[in-house]
């Protein structure tokens, strides 16, 4: 399947430019957008030499992951942390990875985006460390003219919205972008919309 991911790192080196304009993603360690702390989302890291380092206020504890090997580790761990309860914390919250484009011009035009599914971990033999299973894309997501378009990974489906528009999607096929120059996309998602 060439939607399953290993590690983090099979993410991004996967997924490692912007199908339109090439340019290199940053990638946020996130949580699902619902769940905020003073107006911000209460995970918010991005990636750093292979590494993601954020804080559980509510634990009062520091954790990185590790986008290779996919261990997550309390760094200030001490007997009294329970990790089935941090376990189940972080997975209530939803944790996720998000790539953005790093080009502003591009941004500005397309706003590409990509996400995972959401993370789920496992206990190990460390006391200190969760591992994270192996997980799936989520979606991709960008805009073309007045359209906004969503690539379900999920749903192996082609959603286009039309901006403030309360009418359904257009649904097509998943629409894979990894060969495709930005011309063809939205060609293809114009020749969409048109039977619409």
């Amino acid at each position: 399947m060439d939607n399953l991911y290993k590690n983090i790192l099979d993410f991004t080196n996967r997924h490692n430019s912007c199908p339109f304009c090439k340019s290199p993603l940053d990638y946020l360690f996130t949580n699902y957008i619902g769940f905020k702390s003073n107006g911000s989302a209460i995970i918010s890291s991005s990636l750093s030499s292979g590494l993601f380092y954020f804080n559980m206020k509510n634990y009062k504890i520091n954790l990185m992951i590790n986008a290779e090997n996919n261990l997550l580790e309390v760094l200030n761990y001490s007997e009294s942390d329970n990790m089935s309860h941090i376990k189940n914390f972080l997975e209530q919250l939803g944790p996720h990875v998000e790539a953005y484009c790093t080009n502003d011009k591009c941004d500005s035009i397309y706003s590409y985006s990509i996400r995972t599914d959401l993370f789920r971990f496992k206990l190990t033999d460390f006391k200190n460390k969760l591992g994270m299973n192996p997980f799936i894309m989520d979606s991709e997501t960008f805009i073309i003219d007045n359209f906004w378009i969503k690539n379900d990974w999920i749903e192996d489906s082609l959603k286009i919205y039309k901006k403030n528009d309360e009418s359904g999607p257009v649904i097509g096929k998943l629409l894979k972008l990894n060969n495709l120059h930005a011309d063809v996309v939205k060609q293809k998602i114009m020749t969409l919309i048109s039977f619409y």
